[in-house]
């Protein structure tokens, strides 16, 4: 396709084509009008008659700039898209954190320093009550939801994003995941045996599922007779979004379709 000017362009069938910006999606997706011509005068004459029949033809969402405007939009466009336990993470971390620093401010007011200062402010104070900084994972949601806000701007309202070209350092010095000795297993399965109400710690030691997933199993995910275990559920406990504080306990799918899984049980978990 031959592109000439004010994005008109000439398809390979021969006709001419340009594309006319006419408003804005729910989702905050342009919407655009094809006008078609045999040439490219044709084309831009026909554009320029609808431009002057419909001269307010495009029409913004009223949005005043503020970044706390920006993050609700943000939230009701995310809500269609993520799961409730991700959602109400959402909420909690641009409440607690994003809102009280950023929400008066324009989007057009964010400079790249001054984020800058933010984020090492978190690293080495973030903590209630300045007692320490944040973690990196934790500093990495909080981080991951703000840019994604900022990108929504820029992608759906032609906002500037302050934190184009700002790269997060990859942590070098993560904490490894403290694995039993020898020693310790045979400590902890050998008290296991006396403990038959704690079958539930058995569970995650002897098949590697997650505390959700087994708060979340019901007597049919449970095939005795072919000796397996299917998950396809699993327990959250999540940010009470709607009362606005506090916490509840949510019944959900797994988070992935791999998490989705049948297992068989550890020969050492059935009794003869």
């Amino acid at each position: 396709m031959v592109k000439v000017g004010e994005n008109i362009r000439q398809r390979k069938d021969g006709r001419w084509l340009v594309r006319c910006k006419i408003g804005f999606g729910d989702d905050g997706k342009i919407i655009y009008r094809h006008i078609y011509g045999h040439s490219y005068e044709e084309c831009k004459d026909k554009l320029a008659l609808f431009k002057a029949q419909h001269p307010n033809k495009i029409v913004r969402p009223k949005f005043t700039g503020k970044f706390a405007e920006l993050a609700a939009l943000w939230l009701k466009h995310a809500q269609l898209t993520v799961k409730e336990s991700s959602y109400a993470t959402y909420i909690y971390l641009i409440n607690k954190y994003l809102v009280p620093r950023w929400g008066e401010k324009t989007i057009l007011d964010m400079k790249l320093p001054e984020i800058e200062n933010w984020i090492q402010s978190l690293m080495k104070n973030g903590k209630k009550g300045g007692k320490g900084g944040f973690s990196y994972s934790m500093l990495t949601i909080i981080l991951v939801v703000f840019r994604s806000i900022l990108s929504f701007g820029d992608r759906c309202y032609q906002l500037p994003n302050p934190m184009r070209g700002f790269r997060w350092h990859e942590h070098k010095n993560f904490n490894q995941d403290k694995v039993l000795t020898k020693h310790e297993w045979d400590v902890l399965t050998s008290s296991l045996k006396y403990r038959p109400n704690d079958l539930h710690i058995a569970l995650a030691l002897y098949t590697g599922m997650r505390i959700g997933e087994i708060c979340a199993l019901q007597r049919g995910d449970i095939d005795f007779a072919s000796e397996t275990i299917s998950v396809k559920r699993t327990v959250y406990r999540i940010f009470d979004y709607v009362r606005g504080h506090g916490t509840k306990i949510v019944i959900a799918t797994p988070k992935t379709k791999d998490s989705y899984r049948t297992m068989p049980i550890p020969r050492i978990l059935i009794k003869p």
